[in-house]
């Protein structure tokens, strides 16, 4: 799991395995909510 108890540790140490770290987050209510996937990529030289 990248998120969790650490703040943002977690999803440090995934950025730093993988490259990349992506969640949707939902905003709104049970009847109406919206999507908004959230990708963090990162690239090394």
């Amino acid at each position: 799991m990248c998120i969790g108890p650490g703040r943002g540790d977690g999803v440090a140490r995934c950025l730093d395995r993988s490259g990349l770290w992506s969640t949707t987050l939902y905003v709104g209510t049970l009847t109406r909510w919206t999507a908004h996937p959230i990708t963090i990529t990162t690239h090394h030289p």
